[in-house]
């Protein structure tokens, strides 16, 4: 008699499957709203897919189903930070537990990326609402905070103005780019992923952060060259035009972003002035000694804390003004410059790679056939390119929360653009 084979552990697949649904659709609501819940969900979703590895059979090397020159790269990337800053701590002869503890998140996306790729078809089509909820969150946040402390820029419990805003800022431009993302969109779920947009940026505006501001302009461009590519010309036109007005008008309309941007030609005449004591004037200083400090320590860097450790001397020395050291035991305020100071070059490789990887994956991933997969591919694109934006400015991984939503949502798109050859729907 012919036998059948039962689907390998189909129940499990299907209950996993279910949970991490359930999580994606929740990471960045609670990432704005919940202390630590950012995190936590990220390690539920890895348990998860770890799971779906072990009961179907495919624990194993992440890269052995495919011989996709990007994928490769994108997780050798994710390895690298935590391998620089490995190599800059035996280098200097010390561990110090808590440098591994942001980088380790990129570690964690690689099994929660393998577990995606062989399941993103069968995942809940609704986990597509995941950034209009995060949207809705944000701006229900900014707004409390904001008419609690009024006068102040909005936060929330765990981020401040600078990451809230940010976040807000990317999850704001994901809803409105989830619209028939996944299936083809009723027109109440249209409407409130346009509602997550106008409430992230709501969210953004409140924060003041300039950082998220200067990235916009680049995300709309990025997302008009792919989407209008084979729309008329009078369609393009209409669109930019009405693109332009979205960006413009906040700048001629509020007083609240003129501001924060004449505050910076303010902070640059008083640095001309020699004033360095400015918000403008501060991070220029701290960039120039980061700089100087990676060409003297071009190898291996300071090490773990180095550039924290090296503020206190250089101001004794006058190298630096007792603000501009003050802030710099804080941060560089420049992700690259961070990295390139603490661990030498193999920290600023490990950093540009972070970005340049995978951009290049999801820049290739736009020529998938299927809109599911090209419109992850954008989404993924957006996101690094909104991050590497902010990082010029600010330290985007000195926090674990900020490191766990990147690392998470680059696994969340790369899988749905790759999904694995081998990867099938759970039996129902």
């Amino acid at each position: 008699m012919p036998t059948f084979r039962k689907p390998v552990s189909s129940m499990p697949c299907r209950h996993t499957t279910l949970i991490l649904s359930l999580l994606l659709l929740a990471f960045p609501s609670v990432t704005l709203a919940l202390p630590s819940g950012g995190n936590a969900v990220m390690f539920l979703a890895v348990a998860a897919s770890l799971i779906l590895l072990v009961t179907g059979g495919k624990l194993g090397v992440p890269m052995a189903d495919t011989a996709d020159a990007g994928v490769r790269a994108f997780v050798v990337a994710l390895l690298l930070p935590i391998a620089a800053i490995l190599v800059s701590n035996i280098a200097h002869g010390r561990l110090v537990p808590n440098t591994f503890d942001s980088p380790a998140r990129f570690l964690l996306a690689i099994p929660l990326f393998v577990g995606l790729r062989r399941v993103s078809r069968s995942l809940a089509p609704w986990t597509d609402l995941a950034f209009a909820l995060g949207g809705i969150v944000a701006g229900a946040v900014a707004f409390a905070d904001s008419t609690l402390r009024t006068g102040t820029r909005a936060e929330s419990a765990l981020l401040n103005p600078i990451h809230f805003g940010d976040i807000a800022l990317i999850i704001g431009a994901l809803s409105l780019l989830s619209i028939r993302w996944r299936r083809h969109d009723q027109q109440w779920v249209k409407w409130l992923k346009a509602a997550g947009f106008l409430a992230g940026g709501y969210a953004s505006w409140a924060s003041q952060t300039r950082g998220g501001w200067v990235a916009l302009p680049v995300i709309v461009v990025i997302c008009l060259a792919v989407e209008m590519r084979r729309r008329s010309l009078r369609a393009k036109l209409g669109v930019a035009a009405l693109a332009i007005a979205c960006v413009v008008l906040p700048l001629v309309l509020s007083a609240t972003v003129q501001a924060r941007f004449l505050s910076v030609a303010s902070d640059l005449h008083a640095l001309a002035e020699g004033q360095v004591d400015t918000s403008v004037g501060v991070r220029l200083e701290l960039w120039r000694t980061a700089l100087g400090l990676f060409r003297d320590n071009l190898l291996f860097g300071l090490g773990p804390h180095g550039f924290h450790d090296a503020m206190a001397p250089m101001a004794a020395a006058g190298k630096l003004t007792a603000m501009a050291a003050d802030l710099g035991r804080g941060e560089v305020h420049n992700q690259l410059l961070a990295y390139a100071a603490d661990y030498g070059t193999l920290g600023l490789i490990a950093m540009l790679s972070l970005y340049a990887c995978p951009a290049w994956l999801f820049w290739r991933g736009l020529r998938q056939p299927a809109r599911e997969q090209s419109r992850a591919a954008l989404m993924g694109l957006v996101l690094v390119t909104g991050f590497f934006i902010f990082g010029l400015t600010v330290e985007t991984f000195n926090l674990k929360v900020t490191a766990a939503f990147y690392a998470t949502l680059l696994a969340v798109f790369a899988a749905f653009t790759y999904p694995a050859e081998s990867s099938t729907k759970c039996a129902r």
